[in-house]
């Protein structure tokens, strides 16, 4: 969730937050409050299930003013755009940290489910490998990954859980993590992309841009004066959708 020129935006993957889910009813689940129905002005180019807009995966929900209200009653924290690193250009550097609920990290409790994190640090997949896959670099990031590795924190190899589930979590670049974590260093997290799909099977994970969704912000959830994204991308969104409840 964002703050963004006195706003509260949320970013995720286009797949889980269409028109026809927005409609269905959606609820806001924060820490420490009862769950809010979600409402605002949704911009994206998913109108339900079947949609196929290429791999431009992307939902903005711009929440009501009600729900704003709640918000900053209740002083909740959201990202602000500095929080972020638009037009980031790939590093070969394991500073690239993916986190997220898979499904396979779901599991049932005596009167509740509960739902474990899974965070891994790796580096990013080739730029050169993108059309390979039906990817665009100006438009997408993609960050290795295998069924084997190590999990953030951890020492020790071991296989990994499907990624299944993590669509819509954010993927993090983080400056010199090695060096600052043994330094022990505060460390930058810049988000620069939302999950979109796992291609654990081809060895990579797949991101749309931090950049496209404030590209909608921008221009369709009436920001006109957000500084960036610098580069046009009004090609990729060949079909937007917009509904709003209130």
């Amino acid at each position: 969730m964002f703050y963004i020129y006195g706003d509260y935006y949320l970013l995720t993957a286009g797949h889980l937050l269409s028109i026809e889910n927005f409609k269905k009813g959606l609820v806001l689940n924060l820490t420490g409050f009862t769950n809010i129905n979600l409402k605002g002005t949704l911009c994206t180019t998913y109108l339900d299930s079947s949609s196929n807009n290429g791999k431009i995966d992307v939902s903005v929900l711009k929440l009501s003013n009600e729900i704003k209200q709640f918000l900053l009653i209740n002083k909740q924290k959201a990202l602000i755009p500095s929080a972020t690193w638009v037009n980031h250009q790939l590093m070969n550097k394991p500073d690239y940290i993916i986190s997220g609920f898979p499904l396979t990290n779901l599991k049932k409790g005596l009167k509740k489910k509960l739902v474990k994190p899974q965070s891994l640090l790796t580096f990013p997949f080739h730029p050169k490998y993108y059309n390979k896959w039906g990817f665009n670099y100006e438009s997408h990031l993609l960050i290795r990954i295998s069924k084997k590795g190590v999990k953030f924190g951890g020492v020790k190899e071991t296989y990994l859980s499907s990624l299944t589930g993590m669509s819509g979590s954010g993927l993090w670049f983080v400056p010199d993590w090695n060096t600052n974590f043994h330094k022990r260093k505060l460390t930058r997290y810049k988000l620069i992309g939302v999950l979109i799909e796992d291609y654990m099977d081809k060895g990579f994970v797949a991101s749309v841009r931090i950049d496209l969704f404030f590209y909608l912000i921008k221009h369709k959830l009436g920001k006109p004066n957000l500084p960036y994204p610098v580069i046009d991308y009004s090609k990729y969104f060949t079909k937007v959708y917009q509904q709003t409840l209130i």
